[in-house]
């Protein structure tokens, strides 16, 4: 039986870099969840605010607008919570790139991390699922916007269990392994 291989570590400029663009993600999620509410305020506080500059989204907000300002609001706000909930897994990302998580991973803290990244995930992925239900009924009456792709976030949010899982049960047999010894 030959003998297993090895697993190098990521080299720390390779971890670096992630880290850092992991923070770019995170920083532009902020940015864009910021983005929504901002025009959002701008279109009910501001008598005449042009809703014709919001369709940079690349989502036909004024028709939306016109045919109804609660639909409009609940569309916003699934914008701005599936926007805010990926920043959120996105800065869970950040703490798990940290020196002292890559140095010891069989921790519980590091299973925490991943747990809570596997439940946000998962959120997005039930969150976008309601907003495309909603945009279905949109769509039935002319209003309807582009969809969120719910599936993808819910199977991202299935492999980071399964990854946590795999985490987790490393760290019970390190500690019965600290216990024998």
């Amino acid at each position: 039986m030959p003998a297993p291989q090895q697993v190098k570590a990521p080299s720390p400029r390779l971890v670096k870099t992630m880290n850092f663009l992991t923070w770019i993600v995170y920083i532009g999620l902020l940015i864009k969840a910021g983005t929504y509410l901002f025009e959002y305020l701008m279109v009910i506080f501001v008598p005449g605010f042009n809703t014709e500059e919001l369709s940079w989204h690349n989502i036909n907000f004024p028709e939306l607008y016109e045919f109804s300002f609660i639909h409009y609001s609940v569309v916003v706000f699934f914008m701005i919570i599936i926007t805010g909930v990926k920043a959120y897994a996105v800065s869970e990302v950040t703490d798990l790139l940290k020196e002292k998580t890559l140095s010891a991973p069989f921790r519980p803290y590091v299973a925490g991390i991943l747990m809570r990244i596997c439940y946000a995930l998962c959120a997005v992925g039930i969150i976008a699922l309601l907003h495309n239900l909603h945009n279905n009924w949109l769509r039935a009456h002319n209003a309807g916007l582009k969809g969120w792709d719910d599936a993808d976030w819910l199977y991202a949010a299935g492999l980071v269990y399964i990854i946590a899982s795999v985490f987790k049960r490393g760290i019970v047999l390190q500690t019965e392994n600290d216990l024998t010894v």
